[in-house]
């Protein structure tokens, strides 16, 4: 039974955000990666556009597919002011294939980049999927989450709206 509840507490403790608020958690590592469909996609590029929320994740991983749409409909809001979000695929290559099914079937339009061998990911110290991170213009690291509960996508708004200089909205205004 004891061994159930140290579980349940650890399970808890990666699902939670890892940030509670927008700080500065050092330099982003720059990376270029395959885009899933073709091409190549360079955080540092990205950056150049934009704030950017980088989401590690995966097709086997529930919490993350729970996520990618929320992320979406944050690229829809602010796109025009320059934010992206870019997913980055730790599938392996026989996995791969679902990618797609997976972005129609949830009419997904964001950049997939395929880090199928996880270099990237250590890079980062992603150990828990999904893993996202907010970053500035200037390629700083501002949030990091780690796992995914409905709520978050609010929280990660907020940061969003102040890394875009926009006043918080009413229900952030409280």
């Amino acid at each position: 039974m004891r061994t159930f509840l140290i579980i349940g507490v650890l399970a808890l403790f990666f699902v939670l955000p890892a940030q509670a608020e927008l700080q500065d958690l050092g330099p982003a590592n720059d990376f270029k990666l395959k885009l899933y469909g073709g091409g190549n996609l360079q955080l540092s590029k990205a950056l150049e556009k934009g704030p950017v929320l980088l989401d590690f994740w995966a097709t086997w991983c529930a919490p993350c597919k729970k996520a990618l749409p929320h992320y979406q409909k944050l690229y829809e809001k602010y796109a025009e002011q320059g934010f992206q979000v870019i997913a980055v695929s730790q599938d392996d290559p026989r996995s791969q294939p679902k990618i797609g099914a997976f972005f129609k079937s949830q009419k997904l339009d964001l950049p997939c980049v395929l880090d199928s061998d996880k270099q990237v990911g250590r890079k980062w110290r992603v150990q828990v999927l999904p893993t996202s991170f907010l970053i500035d213009t200037e390629g700083n690291i501002r949030m990091q989450q780690v796992g995914f509960i409905d709520g978050h996508e609010r929280e990660l708004e907020k940061y969003i709206r102040e890394l875009l200089n926009l006043e918080p909205e009413a229900d952030d205004a409280r």
